[in-house]
């Protein structure tokens, strides 16, 4: 049976989040899930562990973090569709409510620089976990939560962006033809992760959010490495209080 067929919202799962974990008392409403290590970051925010995960062998805490009175639970979005959609729905059995991801992505356009906010409104599915959480007619899976970051982000005057993203689960299949097609189709930047996440939130009906910041750049005749793997400590530091100061602000204005 091809993946196609893969989506049956009817038939029950074997295995759910809950048989691993129990909701916990207190836990925050809103988690921020970063596709970096955070653990250097977090000192500045009086870190307190809830629980560490341990998907596949070793261990990925959860922490709480207060901002501006309000408590976040931060960790680790661990690499692909598959990857980040089980950490997130671990972490919505024990309570979390609404999910904003924020991490790198390669640009398809030359003239989207670093150091500002890539919104992704759209996730072209190449890849195989948004296929057994949605039905397999569209190509791209919607972002409705685009426009409410765009929202928070103009009005603290931060730059940002917004375009399609390419989904892809193979990061070394990354070839120019499809490249050029996805670019073709309004694409501005790939990543791994967006179109699994967002079928999932979609098809449990939560919201999750997602922030793009650039990095290698395919726009041109060799790859363009850029900031890839060279991100100083001071732009990781931005990155993560700006998706705290997001968070806070999803939370102050309640969105849906």
């Amino acid at each position: 049976m091809s993946i196609l067929h893969a989506y049956n919202p009817d038939s029950e799962p074997m295995i759910n989040a809950s048989h691993f974990y129990a909701p916990i008392e207190g836990f925050p409403k809103i988690a921020v899930g970063a596709f970096k290590a955070i653990e250097p970051l977090l000192a500045p925010y009086e870190p307190e562990e809830i629980i560490a995960l341990k998907p596949v062998g070793w261990r990925t805490p959860v922490w709480r973090v207060r901002y501006k009175g309000s408590e976040i639970a931060v960790f680790h979005a661990m690499l692909g569709g598959p990857a980040a959609v089980g950490i997130m729905e671990d972490i919505r059995a024990m309570g979390a409510e609404q999910f904003l991801f924020y991490g790198s992505c390669g640009v398809l356009d030359r003239e989207i620089a670093t150091g500002g906010c890539i919104l992704p409104t759209a996730a072209y599915r190449d890849e195989g976990t948004s296929y057994h959480y949605a039905p397999p007619e569209d190509d791209y899976i919607p972002v409705p939560t685009a426009a409410a970051l765009h929202e928070i982000l103009t009005s603290m005057d931060f730059p940002c962006v917004t375009t399609k993203a390419w989904t892809t689960d193979a990061f070394f299949r990354e070839t120019r033809a499809a490249m050029e097609a996805r670019r073709a189709e309004g694409c501005g930047v790939v990543d791994m992760e967006c179109a699994s996440i967002m079928a999932a939130a979609q098809f449990y009906d939560f919201p999750a959010y997602q922030m793009f910041f650039a990095e290698d750049c395919l726009d041109a005749v060799e790859w363009d490495r850029r900031s890839m793997g060279s991100v100083p400590k001071s732009e990781q530091e931005r990155c993560f209080a700006l998706s705290l100061e997001v968070a806070h602000q999803l939370l102050k204005g309640k969105q849906p």
